[in-house]
């Protein structure tokens, strides 16, 4: 299985620092049968003078040291973007990298509403042949609030990942309601587990994948797990037709 986002390596350290912690979250990943991830830090805000270059370097080290320690995973280059204006700009300099080399990036929303300019930004990552992937959109409040917010989004060419956890109702009940309907409506491409060195996230795409062939049945839970290998390998994946949430009314059963 792929883990497509994962924060294993420390911002504020290099990996030799920190390499017990994130040694600790390698053999966790192989434990639940996870060959690779894509670690997602997020520099931005940091006195760094060149993202593409420390985060290619510190995969490298990791990577070499998962060699060493026996740890069969692969560990792949990645970042997690906020959402600004510059981003294009930031990529073209260098100070942002997409995952894997590939023309994916992925863009962490505010937990709090959908910027303004959140659609120009998406069209200007497009045009410049970047595909934009939102992440975890079930936790913006103006999307628990109006998920067709999200549905604006997708319809002009962003793709979205939720988190596992959401999924599987760990952050309760309403939650995961909302993260059903959004992949009812086709709103949702891709899972991830999302787990650092700090939070006690565990890796159970195993556990989603098999709640996704439940609920929804095998070609979803087969479609997730195909986008995550596409989106590693930089391949555009087929989506199906997003479609508007209605909201169902106490009188919708007379129309």
């Amino acid at each position: 299985m792929i883990e497509i986002s994962c924060h294993i390596l420390d911002e504020n350290k290099d990996v030799q620092e920190n390499m017990d912690a994130s040694l600790k979250v390698a053999r966790e990943a192989v434990k639940a049968g996870i060959t690779s991830v894509i670690a997602t830090p997020n520099y931005e805000g940091l006195h760094i003078d060149n993202y593409k270059e420390r985060i290619h370097e510190q995969v490298s080290l990791l990577n070499e040291m998962l060699d060493v320690a026996g740890i069969p995973l692969s560990v792949l280059p990645g970042e997690e973007v906020n959402v600004n204006a510059e981003i294009v700009n930031k990529l073209h300099l260098g100070r942002l990298i997409t995952m894997n080399s590939t023309n994916y990036v992925f863009i962490a929303i505010p937990k709090n509403s959908v910027p303004l300019h959140m659609h120009d930004m998406l069209f200007d990552l497009q045009i410049n042949g970047y595909i934009p992937v939102i992440t975890q959109p079930e936790r913006n409040k103006e999307i628990q609030s109006n998920p067709n917010k999200l549905y604006d989004l997708v319809k002009n060419g962003a793709k979205t990942v939720v988190s596992t956890h959401s999924l599987l109702g760990h952050r309760g009940r309403k939650g995961q309601k909302l993260v059903e309907k959004l992949i009812e409506a086709d709103l949702i491409h891709l899972l991830t587990c999302d787990v650092s060195l700090s939070n006690k996230s565990k890796f159970n795409l195993k556990e989603a994948s098999e709640y996704l062939a439940k609920k929804f049945g095998d070609q979803t839970k087969n479609m997730f797990t195909d986008n995550a290998r596409k989106l590693v390998a930089g391949e555009h994946f087929g989506l199906n037709q997003p479609k508007r949430i209605v909201k169902k009314t106490p009188f919708a059963f007379l129309r």
